[in-house]
């Protein structure tokens, strides 16, 4: 029988502050944890909200016999962290059938709404993969959008007992799981505040962390998103009891209700990443032809010269310069903030080519 790693992992939770370079088994070399932390410092004040402004919402579903049965929750602060994990005194109990926990924000640019001791405890109880700060490190505040083209997925897959390296079955863990994260973008119709050019639509981030236990069949989610749009979403898909299919039965019938579970929760938000394109190239076609329509309809006679004034000379001595108008026209219909506004379409396409080819690439490896 393998030992269980409840000491390490103990004191890698006791470390939390210290996330990544304290998470028990990982492939990443020193420097590069140090980094890691190095970057969580310098950014935690943009990053991370104040202790008293935390609010962290977990969804989970516990295993009742029959149906699994979803609780909701809010963690305002560690303490309440501890007393929800039980690791206070390091009780432990076994870890849901599947967690949820939700990171939100008041807007996409401003700072995430759970504080950096909160988090990092969270990312340590489920010993959370290090790359999954990559993504992390996207959301804050900021003036303006950052990390616009980035994009990624890691995984990792310990199937066999050799690569269990964690096994604590005092939380119900058997250390042979699959991990992810990754990241998808998404467009939404939001009206913000100072938005440019009445444009009513914006791309939104979401990051996310997944591992699932193919022993013990348990997994854990971790969303990171401005708003609470998927929060409500995977509620609801728990809440109809549409995320456990009762057909499949058979000795490991647990392990395939939580699998397909699992693959239905990817499903849902993925499909975050093909909403609202339609509609966001309709608007971008009405706007080119609102600001096209007249100028593509104009007359234009390349042979006829006429300037708008047309000076003329008295031979008489003592007579001055005088100014005869034209017939042409007084003014132009293309001004230059047609000229602007005509860019800004041009930037906004741009940018949805490259979310769109971005998403393409990412979705078949989830």
């Amino acid at each position: 029988m393998r030992p269980s790693r409840i000491v390490d992992f103990s004191d890698s939770f006791t470390a939390a502050d210290t996330f990544p370079a304290n998470v028990v088994s990982h492939s990443k070399y020193a420097y590069q944890l140090d980094d890691y932390v190095k970057q969580l410092q310098s950014r935690q004040g943009s990053l991370f909200c104040d202790t008293s402004q935390c609010a962290l919402h977990v969804l989970e579903t516990q295993d009742s016999g029959t149906a699994p049965e979803m609780k909701t929750g809010c963690i305002r602060t560690p303490a309440d962290l501890d007393q929800h994990l039980g690791s206070a005194s390091m009780a432990c109990r076994p870890d849901p059938v599947c967690r949820f926990a939700f990171v939100t924000a008041p807007h996409a640019r401003e700072k995430l709404n759970v504080d950096r001791t909160t988090l990092m405890r969270v990312l340590s109880w489920h010993q959370v993969m290090p790359e999954f700060l990559d993504f992390l490190f996207s959301f804050g505040r900021t003036d303006h959008s950052k990390d616009f083209h980035f994009t990624g997925f890691r995984s990792e897959a310990k199937l066999l007992e050799a690569d269990a390296t964690v096994y604590l079955p005092e939380l119900g863990r058997s250390g042979r799981e699959l991990r992810m994260c990754y990241t998808i973008k998404s467009v939404e119709n939001v009206v913000t505040q100072g938005s440019q050019r009445n444009w009513p639509w914006s791309i939104r981030t979401t990051s996310l962390y997944h591992s699932f236990d193919i022993a013990t069949s348990r997994s854990f989610w971790l969303i990171i998103k401005a708003n609470t749009l998927l929060r409500g979403r995977v509620k609801a898909l728990c809440d109809g009891r549409r995320l456990y299919r009762t057909d499949l039965v058979g000795e490991d019938s647990r392990t395939k209700q939580a699998f397909d579970s699992t693959l239905r929760s990817h499903q849902l938000l993925c499909a975050l990443a093909g909403e609202n394109w339609r509609w966001y190239i309709n608007s971008i076609e009405e706007k080119v032809q609102d600001l096209t329509r007249d100028i593509l309809t104009e007359t234009v006679d390349l042979y006829k010269q006429a300037p708008r004034h047309a000076q003329t000379w008295n031979s008489i001595p003592g007579t001055e310069l005088t100014t005869v108008p034209s017939n042409g026209p007084e003014t132009s219909r293309f001004t230059f903030e047609n000229l602007q506004e005509i860019h800004f379409v041009e930037e906004k396409t741009n940018e949805a080519l490259l979310i769109i080819e971005a998403n393409m690439s990412l979705l078949p490896q989830t």
